[in-house]
Formats: structure tokens, C-alpha cells, sequence
């Protein structure tokens, strides 16, 4: 009891009435420093467009895991909320794991309830595209103004060409009555969990069976280096051992978090 550097606690609707212990935020913040520290300064790629790709650093700064690894994460207040529908979708997971399948399972089996905002490009529209459709496409300075202006969630370049998401797409899907899915890179997480956007925060995992090959374990470690350092603003956790699998229990944890009391972090309602 005159340890500062540990508290005691209770599990919230937990049976058990005694307490255990927890460290207290400095100790925590203390230990996870150290951590940091000792870990390998090497890095999975997490471009949002792909890690092969090449990105301007000017417009990606504010994005850089290298600043996500200086946050230092201890506890975050919450509050326990009546039910209320999530809007936005969001699927996390190292390249390759599977999220692109998922995403489009879901826009395919349920058009009516779930969409996929459209980004927007500078590059010239090939001759089958349809502007709105694959792309909104805008000319360099346009896209330079609205990053200026803060309005894309997520942007990068590749092959000399700008892409991007917007917020304002997203909140076109929400008038809609329907709930935006993004498959975004972690370093955007911190961007978009808030009240106005109220995510659902998925991260999928690579399956942990079938034969060990070099590039399943390659994503493994990938997929590991995201979850320690992103797994607080995770809502799910599933290993992708099969889309159909995935899909039943990601459309399962979905509903039942818009059906039950939730608890939140306390800004999205202070």
C-alpha cells in the first residue's frame, strides 16, 4: 500500500472482490521507455500505400512511426457509453496479411451497409476509368492545397503521382447511413480514433498454421512489430486462418459492439 509505483485495481463486472496490482503511469511509462530503448531501431514499412513504394517525407512527417515510438502509452482514461453504432471500419495488418480481401468481402456482401471511400489521385485517368469512380483525380496543386488544409486522412506518392483519402468522403458515407471501411496503416490510427469518425479498430494477424515458410514468418514478425506498438487502439484482434472465418467473426464482434454498452476514451466525450 506505500509502494507508489503500484496501484491496486479491479477488473470492471469482475466477480472477484479483491484487488490486484498494476503499475502506477510513471512506472508503466518507465518500463515501456526501456523497451523502446532496447529494441531494434529496424522497422517494418508501413507506407500507406504499400511498402515498396516511395513516399515524399514533407508530406508524411506527421504520419512516421518515428514519432509514434516517442509516444509513450500508460493508461487512458474511459467511459462506459450506452450503445451506439460505430461508424467506421477500420482494418489494420501488416502488407500481404489480408485485409484487402476482407475489405472486399464486405463491400460485396453488403453493399447496403458498408462502403469504401474513394481517394483521390493526381495522376491522369486511364482510358477505362471513370472520375469518382476508381479515383477522384485533381491536379498536384490541388492536392498540395488540401494537404495544407488538413483534409486527407492519409496521403502519400508513388511513381512521382500524389494519392490520398479524405475526411470529407468519409463523412459522405456516413450520411448515407452507412459505415466507412478503411484499410489504413497504424501510424494513421491516432488520426482517425475520434468521436467524429467513432471507429472500430480490427487487426488482423496472419494464420498461425500450415507450413512455416520464409515469407510467413517474415509477416509474422512484421505483424508483431505493429501489435506492440499499436495494440492499445485495437478494439479486435483475429488471425486471418481463412476469409470466410474472418469475415464471421469480425461481422459478430462488429454487431455486438453497436448493440452493447461500450467503454470509449473519455475525449470523444469531454
Amino acid at each position: 500500500k506505500d509502494d507508489s509505483n503500484w496501484w491496486q485495481g479491479r477488473v470492471e463486472g469482475s466477480s472477484k472482490e479483491s484487488a490486484g496490482l498494476i503499475p502506477s503511469p510513471e512506472l508503466q511509462e518507465w518500463r515501456v521507455a526501456s523497451v523502446a530503448q532496447s529494441a531494434p531501431s529496424e522497422a517494418p514499412s508501413c507506407s500507406p500505400f504499400g511498402k515498396k513504394k516511395k513516399y515524399k517525407d514533407k508530406y508524411l512527417a506527421k504520419h512516421s512511426s518515428i514519432f509514434d515510438q516517442l509516444d509513450v502509452v500508460s493508461y487512458e482514461e474511459v467511459v462506459r457509453l450506452p450503445a451506439f453504432k460505430r461508424k467506421t471500419l477500420v482494418l489494420i495488418g501488416a502488407s500481404g496479411v489480408g485485409r484487402s480481401h476482407v475489405k472486399n468481402a464486405l463491400l460485396s456482401q453488403n453493399p447496403e451497409k458498408f462502403a469504401y471511400p474513394v481517394p483521390y489521385t493526381t495522376r491522369p485517368p486511364k482510358k477505362s476509368e471513370e472520375d469518382g469512380k476508381e479515383y477522384h483525380f485533381i491536379s498536384t496543386e490541388e492536392m498540395t492545397r488540401s494537404i495544407s488544409a488538413n483534409e486527407f486522412l492519409e496521403f502519400g506518392s508513388y511513381q512521382g503521382n500524389m494519392f490520398g483519402t479524405k475526411f470529407e468522403t468519409v463523412h459522405q458515407i456516413h450520411k448515407q447511413d452507412k459505415i466507412a471501411i478503411l484499410d489504413i496503416e497504424p501510424q494513421t490510427l491516432k488520426i482517425v480514433r475520434t468521436a467524429e469518425l467513432s471507429p472500430f479498430i480490427v487487426f488482423i494477424a496472419p494464420t498461425d498454421q500450415g507450413t512455416q515458410t520464409e515469407a510467413l514468418q517474415q509477416l509474422q514478425k512484421d505483424s508483431e512489430a505493429i501489435r506492440s506498438q499499436y495494440a492499445h487502439y485495437f478494439d479486435l484482434s483475429l488471425i486471418n486462418n481463412g476469409v470466410d472465418e474472418t469475415l464471421k467473426k469480425l461481422q459478430e464482434a462488429f454487431d455486438q459492439a453497436c448493440t452493447s454498452p461500450q467503454w470509449v476514451p473519455v475525449s470523444w466525450v469531454y
